[in-house]
């Protein structure tokens, strides 16, 4: 047997006062008088709302799943990268004459042969000396392309050569020409003083262009304060600068520079 509408409307403010149930559009059809079939209607309504609630839950698993899945993937790589980093620091150690892979244990790495141990001070310290070795290496080669880039510009091998480093200076590879290293560093030190010149004298420049821009904002400041003090334009409109004199922003009114005495 059907329930009344009044059941229906009964047992759905049971659920929202009971259950915490919110849904508007229930509330709208609960309004109704005459609908038999409210409470399948309602019922349906809150189904309907709980599968797109259970699809919403399951696509934010899925989502985070996903996320840490690729965290781990990521943290993976990384590890991967850093151990192939320290098994070459110790190949360079040239610790272990056979060459075995190094296993990692916890107070160091010892070689697969079993004979030899690194201990992780050890192994920290080579890194980081390491690092500095390349980072020495990485200024050296800076140093060598701006000497040879002088060298090139003081233009004494008319060819053009590469020049080669050599214990009192530099050679070119065609062999006609050489330049000691006295010579290259007099030539270092009058390029490091050109260099030191340009830079002052742009600083110079900029800092002239920069009064120059202050002195020009305070004077335009003092013309529109004598524009407005002169009250030609009653709206108050602001004063456009032209070629000849100033404009009213409204554009009835117009003042000359004789006018103004500028």
């Amino acid at each position: 047997m059907n329930e009344t509408p009044k059941s229906a409307c009964q047992d759905w403010l049971h659920q929202k006062q009971v259950n915490g149930e919110k849904n508007s559009v229930i509330d709208g059809i609960m309004e109704l008088s005459g609908l038999e079939d409210a409470k399948p209607a309602s019922k349906q309504l809150i189904h309907q709302r709980e599968a797109a609630r259970t699809r919403q839950m399951e696509a934010k698993v899925a989502r985070e799943k996903a996320l840490a899945a690729l965290k781990k993937e990521q943290e993976k790589e990384e590890r991967k990268y850093e151990e192939a980093h320290v098994q070459q620091s110790l190949q360079r150690m040239g610790v272990c004459s056979v060459g075995y892979r190094w296993i990692k244990q916890p107070q160091g790495y010892r070689c697969a042969g079993g004979t030899h141990f690194i201990s992780n001070d050890q192994l920290m310290r080579q890194q980081e000396a390491g690092l500095k070795e390349k980072q020495d290496e990485e200024e050296r080669q800076r140093e060598e392309a701006q000497v040879q880039l002088m060298l090139q510009q003081m233009g004494m091998c008319s060819a053009g050569y590469h020049w080669i480093k050599q214990s009192q200076g530099y050679r070119c590879t065609g062999g006609g020409h050489f330049i000691s290293n006295d010579h290259l560093m007099r030539q270092k030190e009058a390029a490091r003083i050109r260099e030191q010149e340009a830079e002052a004298a742009q600083e110079r420049a900029l800092a002239a262009l920069k009064k120059q821009e202050e002195e020009r904002r305070h004077e335009e400041a003092q013309v529109q304060q004598k524009l407005q003090q002169m009250g030609v334009c009653s709206a108050g409109y602001a004063w456009i600068k032209q070629s000849q004199g100033y404009q009213c922003a409204g554009g009835t009114h117009f003042i000359s520079n004789d006018q103004l005495g500028i």
